[in-house]
Order: structure tokens, then sequence, then C-alpha cells
């Protein structure tokens, strides 16, 4: 099972997402990154995974480039449409207390206050780390460190308190233990049913 979520928008720098996953697998192991498009088989319902594999992370990693908040053809903004699979993914994070690391790479600057969804206002708030081509070995380096103590953190005995896989939406709505996560509900293992 993947430990670390990362999560990318295609049309900002996806190259930056898969150098993070390889990262990741030669440092904690392979398969300990869960990156969508390597990470669910072809030809299948992706929902299911994706929702339960991000229950299941000890930390998420987004990764925030020059065009991640940039309007699309519409002239709207991907991340303030409540169909957006990546506002989707780091509410869920959110919702589930695991620690989101963002990292900014392309010349990226951080999203600045009141600049993101309430929803996703948290996230402004989070340290972050910034990938830079000079300082690359040192800036993955710390990252790759961080993570490392996380996921052995959540592998020992007695490591804290049990997070739950359905708990309360912050700010969402709950259905029985299951969370609304934008127009699906998910129990935080699959995917249970379309909500219009």
């Amino acid at each position: 099972m993947a430990k670390v979520f990362i999560s990318y928008r295609n049309s900002d720098d996806p190259s930056a997402a898969v150098l993070l996953a390889r990262s990741i697998d030669e440092r904690l192991g392979e398969g300990e990154s869960f990156l969508d498009s390597k990470s669910i088989p072809l030809g299948v319902d992706f929902r299911p995974t994706l929702w339960g594999q991000l229950a299941k992370c000890v930390a998420m990693v987004v990764v925030i480039g020059p065009r991640w908040l940039v309007p699309d053809a519409d002239g709207e903004r991907r991340v303030d449409r409540t169909d957006d699979f990546v506002r989707q993914e780091i509410e869920f994070a959110l919702q589930i207390g695991i620690p989101i690391i963002p990292v900014l790479v392309g010349g990226a600057a951080k999203p600045s206050d009141g600049v993101l969804p309430a929803s996703l206002a948290a996230l402004e708030h989070r340290q972050y780390l910034t990938l830079r081509h000079r300082s690359a070995d040192r800036d993955l380096e710390r990252l790759l460190d961080q993570l490392q103590e996380l996921v052995v953190a959540s592998n020992g005995p007695g490591t804290g308190a049990k997070r739950s896989d359905s708990p309360p939406a912050a700010g969402g709505i709950t259905f029985n233990g299951r969370v609304r996560v934008g127009g699906d509900i998910v129990n935080g293992s699959k995917y249970v049913t379309r909500y219009e």
C-alpha cells in the first residue's frame, strides 16, 4: 500500500510529480508513492482506487507549478470548480487530517491568503517546500527526510492517535460515516455512490 499520495495538475507540471514519485519510491521502497498515472491500472474506474488510497496514506504532497491557479479555456480556475479532482483530493486530505506538504515547482509562488476557495484555505498556511533546479538535490533530500519520518512513524507501534477513514467532513456533508467529496460520497475505502 502506498504511503505518500501525490496530487498534481496534468495541465501544470506533471513531470515534477513523476520525479517526486520516483524519488519517493527510491528512498522509501517501490510502491510507497501513489501517483494516479502510474498506480491505477488501465481501464478501471479510477475513483475507488483514488479515494481508497488517499484514505490510507500517511501524507500528501501537492505539486504546485506556475499554471496551478491559471484559468482554463472558459476563463474559470479549475480549483474554483467543485468537480475539480485536485481540489477534491486536497479537501479529503484536510478532512481526514493527514499532513499536506505543498511543493512549489517551476518558479511557482505559494498561494497567498484568500486566493484559494474557502474549503482549501488551510492549504495557504501549510509549511511548503520550494523545489529549485539549482538546489534540487538538497530540496528533495529535505522532503524525503520528512516523508520518511512520517512513514516510519506510521509503521511503528504506539504511533499516536488512530485516524478514522470516515471522518466528519469539515464544512461538508457527512452521510452515515461517509464523506461527501465533490459529487462523490466515499467511505474512505471505496467509491460509494454519485450524489447529485
